[in-house]
């Protein structure tokens, strides 16, 4: 009895739980062959094709399989995004409590990434703007500094900084004395970073 009712759990808790990554999408493990990937590719597309199968999520899951088999089939892109998957930013940006790979909100495009370290990159991105994820601010934040897009990185660390972040109230002071950041910008840099340092002098009484 014991053994059903475990076997019963395992294959709720296996069946509720959210893709996280290509291979769970494509239902294959991370040493499956090229010949599986487009095996597993041919059965689950035909199985979620809109124009036969009319569940209301059925778009949602072809376009998902479609992502993960353009990267999969290409053994570069699949090399690379193993390396990233192991990272780990990676694996603090998907975490079970923000299972929410494929990349939805982020555009790519917005940040000129074009090569496969967008994952990463990306995947932090749309936790800092799906989630209000602090830490993920910062941290795209960081990784801007580094590409020299100071004028992008200074609105992930205005928005880490109005929600309360320290660290990232010191790297928009330093883009602020150098004057980043477009003029409405600067304005509410200007109010949050007064209104810190008044707290801080408050702490220091």
């Amino acid at each position: 009895m014991r053994k059903i009712l475990l076997f019963c759990f395992l294959f709720i808790f296996q069946t509720a739980a959210a893709p996280n990554t290509y291979y769970d999408i494509l239902g294959i493990s991370r040493d499956a062959s090229q010949e599986d990937i487009k095996l597993a590719y041919n059965r689950m597309i035909s199985e979620f094709h809109p124009d036969r199968n009319q569940a209301p999520d059925a778009t949602q899951k072809a376009q998902e399989i479609n992502e993960a088999y353009d990267i999969l089939k290409d053994p570069s892109l699949r090399s690379e995004y193993d390396r990233t998957i192991d990272s780990e930013e990676y694996n603090y940006a998907s975490t079970t409590e923000y299972p929410f790979y494929p990349i939805r909100t982020v555009n790519p495009e917005e940040y000129n990434y074009t090569s496969t370290e967008s994952f990463q990159f990306l995947h932090l991105a749309e936790r800092a703007s799906l989630y209000g994820d602090v830490n993920a601010m910062r941290m795209i934040g960081d990784k801007l500094v580094e590409r020299g897009s100071f004028s992008k990185s200074f609105k992930y660390y205005l928005e880490a900084t109005i929600k309360g972040d320290e660290e990232s109230s010191i790297k928009l002071q330093a883009l602020y004395d150098q004057g980043i950041g477009t003029p409405s910008e600067r304005i509410k840099a200007g109010f949050h970073l007064n209104i810190q340092k008044c707290i801080a002098r408050i702490f220091q009484r």
